[in-house]
Formats: C-alpha cells, sequence, structure tokens
C-alpha cells in the first residue's frame, strides 16, 4: 500500500512537536519498516526546507532532508498534477496539488493531521492515529 504523507505528519517529528510527534513517528516507523510504502508530494521539499532553516542549523537541516528523502519516494509535481489540481475547483491549491501529486504516484491515502483540509478527497484520508490502527 502506497500513502503520501503530508507536511504536517513530517514536521510533527523533526520538530518534536507534542503530542503529535508520537503518532507520527509511528507512521513513520511503519514505512521505514516496510510495511508500507511512503511518498512526499515534490512541493513539500521546498517548504519544509524553509520551515526547518528556522528551526536548526544548516548541517542539521540537511540530514533531515535526506533522512526524508531517504525514507519517501517523492510523488511529481508536473502539468499533469497542476491542470488536475487546477481542475478541482479546491479553495486551497496546495492541498489540491498534494491530493493531485498523490493520486497520480498511484497513492491510495493520504495521512495528515488535517483530515478537513482534504474533505473532498477522492482518496482514503486518515490523521496519524487511525492510519496506525488501520494499518496494525
Amino acid at each position: 500500500m502506497r500513502v503520501l504523507i503530508d507536511l504536517n505528519v513530517i514536521l510533527d517529528v523533526l520538530l518534536d512537536r507534542a503530542p503529535h510527534a508520537e503518532m507520527s513517528a509511528r507512521v513513520l516507523a511503519l514505512i521505514e519498516t516496510g510495511r508500507v510504502e511512503g511518498c512526499f508530494c515534490a512541493a513539500s521539499f521546498a517548504t519544509l526546507d524553509y520551515l526547518l532553516a528556522k528551526a536548526f542549523d544548516t548541517p542539521t537541516r540537511k540530514r533531515h532532508l535526506h533522512t526524508v528523502r531517504r525514507l519517501l519516494a517523492v510523488a511529481a509535481v508536473d502539468a499533469q498534477v497542476i491542470d488536475a489540481a487546477m481542475n478541482m475547483g479546491w479553495d486551497d491549491f496546495e492541498d489540491a496539488i498534494v491530493h493531485e501529486s498523490a493520486r497520480l504516484a498511484g497513492a491510495v491515502a493520504i495521512v495528515t493531521r488535517y483530515p478537513r483540509d482534504y474533505s473532498s478527497a477522492t482518496l482514503r484520508v486518515y490523521t496519524p492515529s487511525e492510519f496506525c490502527a488501520a494499518v496494525g
């Protein structure tokens, strides 16, 4: 099963955001152990770098980026994703891009702490705790 991991889940772990870090880390552990395949939207890497730069020095920030890249496949953002996202009619274009990059990368679900952002999703949307419960 391939799932897209939303940026907020990664940030919970890397920034140790209580009380969310523990459950988000469990999601990443399921990926690291090979129980599920995870991907991350290509467009989210720039935002991740920007936010990590506010919290970490450059070597630590780069180490975290490399870890995310090693752990998660990259869900492309290309013309097909942009066109599909524009045609969705969502108010939040960034969320539409994430959804369509997930869908076109073959993901069956999105794991996010903000499921309301994907209320019109055609993919299954899980919170980290829901995902861990579903996968076991």
